[in-house]
């Protein structure tokens, strides 16, 4: 992948988890026994995979997810070993969660969770790391669902005032708690969602463009939309429009958007504008959408 120098700090808060990628001709009806050819057994999350991809661009980060202590959990711990991620939360009361990916002909997955200590956010977590130094940070929406996003919202307003929070909303947007969503879709966030996603986030728009000025008039930040093989839409201060995206024979979407979170932080980062960082988000996502399973 194509490097980009950032020179600012990001932290990155959300989980590790463990992946099961199943391909599967078509997704079982309900009573139906399928079967499904299993493709690899391998850590992910939105998150960890944020985390990979930014590693590869030569963006500096720190990955604040915890390692809980268990069959998963010590999988988890040695590919943090393997590829030399700081294991900057232990904790011993659970194991760390896991998902069955099924993946359809056309690339698409269809996840089936099985949540672990990723869901169990402790402010005492944010006791390893100073939140004030971070001109980025990144969390999911996956991790704000429940009794976690207080918790992690909580921790957040330590953030110095002109740092950029990225919420990529994730699938499970529609879970989160609609006082804890207001709250983040506030100025100096950076929304990043899909079509679906942002249909979630605002449902009365008419369109992707409707949708992007609708977020951006509360956020005075950045949106950006993904729109699976035709890009992106983005609105920020200055600009606004589709940016095409790459051509890539789809092996599946598994880390698609998580990749295209990171290449956007590693070029804001960098010094890019917002047309030019989705851009070459767009390349970064189609790299890992044309390879099996995330990062």
């Amino acid at each position: 992948m194509e490097k980009m120098k950032a020179n600012k700090q990001t932290l990155i808060i959300g989980a590790a988890v463990l992946d099961i990628l199943v391909k599967v001709d078509n997704l079982p009806r309900t009573g139906e026994d399928a079967t499904g050819d299993l493709q690899k057994i391998a850590v992910g999350g939105c998150a960890y995979n944020v985390s990979r991809v930014m590693s590869a661009l030569g963006g500096g980060h720190v990955l604040l997810a915890p390692i809980g202590k268990g069959l998963y959990a010590d999988i988890i711990k040695a590919d943090f070993a393997k590829h030399g991620i700081e294991k900057t939360i232990e904790e011993d009361s659970g194991d760390n969660g896991w998902d069955v990916s099924f993946i359809e002909k056309s690339g698409e997955r269809t996840f089936l969770t099985i949540p672990g200590i990723e869901k169990q956010w402790k402010a005492s977590w944010f006791d390893q790391i100073d939140v004030e130094i971070y001109d980025y940070i990144y969390v999911s929406g996956y991790e704000l669902e429940g009794d976690s996003g207080p918790v992690i919202l909580e921790a957040l307003k330590k953030r110095k005032p002109d740092s950029r929070l990225l919420f990529d909303a994730s699938p499970r947007v529609s879970y989160i708690d609609r006082e804890l969503l207001d709250e983040i879709m506030a100025p100096g966030t950076l929304i990043h969602c899909n079509r679906d996603e942002m249909n979630a986030l605002a449902p009365s728009a008419d369109s992707v463009e409707n949708a992007a000025e609708t977020l951006y008039a509360r956020t005075h930040n950045p949106v950006v939309i993904t729109l699976g093989d035709k890009g992106c839409y983005f609105r920020d201060s200055k600009d606004k429009g589709f940016v095409p995206g790459n051509k890539v024979n789809v092996a599946d979407t598994i880390g698609a958007g998580d990749a295209h979170c990171a290449g956007l932080i590693c070029a804001l980062s960098a010094g890019s504008g917002t047309r030019e960082a989705a851009r070459f988000a767009n390349g970064v996502a189609a790299k890992v959408a044309g390879k099996h399973g995330g990062a």
